[in-house]
């Protein structure tokens, strides 16, 4: 008679477990769910869409000889910006969206070059490519805009017409350290190429050393005129530090990603 007493008393406290375990022993159907969420999450994080919509970020960036002095970070402006580059990149690629985003850039000081035509994001190496617009200009000695944007708006226009199927979009990311020599020309062709499909982010790189060569006034006419080459005053950021550049480029190609998903 003891026996039974004591075996039905365990009996008993085995059943006086928390409300979301089970009789006995084993995970609790709680448990159960949430690492069946968290293995779900993760073949989602994984899972690459078809492409939903075509949006062409055009990165182009000065290579003139100022970008080759050193940044913050010790390293010269123009590596900064390659490192920048690289995070964004591999930001996007980490994207279920990845599939809908093409890439391309430009490079410009006293010439005009193409540093790595259109192609889809995920043709890009991250390893090897090189971003630095300094290693593919020759002359720096000067910083000249106009011919490289009557190159962008040809592929620019190129794409659209390619990419009629879907929402698209095209970002041009435009990046600077000084003084555009040729600005009223640039500024006039802004103008007439902006659009609805067509937005300008705008990014004075500014140095640490700008006493030494400009003026208060001569800086703020700089960032000026910089800040109108971008579509709105969301797209223009005024910084020495790389780190904020590349939030900023990451921010504009999200704002643009999110209008197209949302169409």
């Amino acid at each position: 008679m003891k026996q039974n007493i004591l075996s039905n008393n365990m009996g008993n406290e085995i059943q006086k477990t928390d409300a979301n375990e089970v009789v006995g022993t084993g995970k609790s159907p709680l448990d159960k769910l949430n690492n069946l969420n968290s293995g779900l999450s993760a073949a989602l994080s994984r899972m690459e869409l078809p492409r939903q919509f075509s949006q062409l970020v055009l990165f182009v960036l000065d290579g003139s000889n100022s970008m080759t002095w050193d940044g913050t970070s010790g390293f010269s402006k123009g590596q900064e910006i390659h490192q920048s580059v690289v995070k964004v990149l591999e930001r996007l690629q980490s994207s279920k969206n990845k599939a809908s985003f093409d890439i391309g850039f430009w490079a410009f000081a006293n010439e005009s070059k193409e540093m790595y035509p259109v192609k889809q994001l995920k043709d890009y190496n991250l390893v090897k490519d090189c971003f630095n617009p300094c290693e593919f200009i020759s002359d720096g000695g000067a910083t000249y805009l106009s011919e490289t944007f009557q190159s962008v708006e040809t592929v620019v226009n190129d794409y659209l017409d390619e990419h009629k199927e879907l929402n698209r979009k095209v970002l041009i990311i435009l990046l600077s350290d000084g003084e555009l020599h040729d600005y009223q020309e640039v500024i006039e062709m802004k103008s007439k190429f902006q659009s609805e499909l067509v937005v300008f982010s705008s990014i004075f790189f500014e140095s640490l050393d700008w006493g030494d060569n400009y003026e208060d006034w001569e800086i703020d006419e700089i960032k000026e005129n910089l800040s109108n080459l971008a579509s709105e005053e969301a797209y223009f950021l005024s910084t020495v530090d790389a780190e904020q550049i590349r939030k900023h480029m990451i921010q504009s190609v999200t704002k643009i990603s999110n209008v197209l998903k949302i169409s």
